[in-house]
């Protein structure tokens, strides 16, 4: 035992010996820099995009070099302060460029060596948040259309990029079961975060999943703006209205004439009936806004106007 330890001490008194004197040599060594770039001018944006890192190759003493390995992440710090027009920047031997590094760590060159620096007037525009989703059940929808709070975001970038954004959208939810009433809160997604700012950075969104199926109804069709002296007879009187929705939406939705509900109706305009030169008049029909209208049939009905 006393000798596993004398060796061990040995060994390892041999390799800090060693590794004093590596260390103390000098050495270059290549790492990614990060390209980070600041006092843009208030009424500028960037109009073109930079890498994120760039190749760099540095030189120093071992013991420099090595905080780079674990825990010191190179950084190059670009200045625009005062910058009006596009420009090429050279990386180095520039009062505008900084290298952040350890002490005693020089830089021998950089690829690549210059960047293109491209501005435009700083621009804000107002766009709507698109909900990107997949529901994995079949036979299964929204049983309304997802409400998004908010459901618009302010964008902040260059004026010539932002002309070609028309929408943001969320992080992609995956919907795998029956869900019927569910609140989350969603990441937007900034297409260059480097280029463009959102003015906030999630969004709230509450949906409800159901079994998705068709119901058949039978609906009156009502004459609009008649005149008080005249009477229009409807052949048929009523039509068959399928609509598809939510099943559990879908079984309590009536049609409710004593109170001039306005959401499931059918009808035809008088100016249409009395203009109409075919014989047959094309009834319209309103649905509630969380279902789909399939169809409806007849889709023409014919007529008789008569004098009160």
């Amino acid at each position: 035992m006393k000798n596993y330890v004398s060796l061990l001490v040995s060994f390892s008194f041999a390799f800090i010996l060693w590794l004093v004197v590596n260390l103390n040599g000098e050495y270059e060594e290549n790492f990614k820099a990060e390209i980070l770039v600041k006092n843009i001018p208030t009424e500028k944006s960037l109009k073109s995009d930079y890498p994120e890192n760039i190749n760099l190759k540095v030189k120093g003493q071992g013991w420099k070099i090595l905080p780079i390995y674990f825990f010191y992440h190179p950084k190059i710090i670009i200045d625009l302060a005062n910058i009006q027009k596009n420009l090429n920047i050279r990386l180095v031997n520039n009062h505008r460029v900084m290298f952040i590094l350890p002490s005693g760590v020089k830089v021998v060159s950089v690829e690549p060596e210059t960047l293109s620096i491209e501005l435009d007037k700083k621009a804000t525009k107002k766009v709507p948040i698109v909900l990107d989703f997949e529901i994995k059940k079949n036979g299964y929808d929204f049983a309304y259309p997802p409400r998004l709070n908010p459901d618009s975001v302010t964008i902040t970038g260059a004026e010539s990029i932002l002309e070609k954004i028309q929408n943001i959208k969320t992080g992609k939810i995956i919907i795998e079961k029956e869900q019927k009433y569910e609140i989350v809160k969603l990441p937007l997604v900034n297409p260059n975060k480097r280029l463009i700012t959102l003015s906030n950075e999630t969004v709230e969104v509450i949906y409800s999943v159901d079994q998705i199926a068709e119901r058949e109804f039978n609906l009156p069709v009502q004459v609009i703006n008649l005149p008080q002296d005249k009477e229009v007879i409807l052949f048929p009187p009523e039509i068959k209205v399928v609509l598809r929705g939510a099943l559990s939406s879908l079984v309590e939705l009536e049609y409710k004439p004593n109170e001039q509900d306005k959401n499931l109706k059918a009808f035809v305009d008088y100016r249409d009936v009395v203009s109409d030169k075919t014989g047959l008049v094309k009834p319209q029909v309103i649905v509630p806004e969380n279902f789909k209208l399939i169809s409806f049939s007849p889709e023409g009905l014919s007529y008789i106007i008569r004098q009160k």
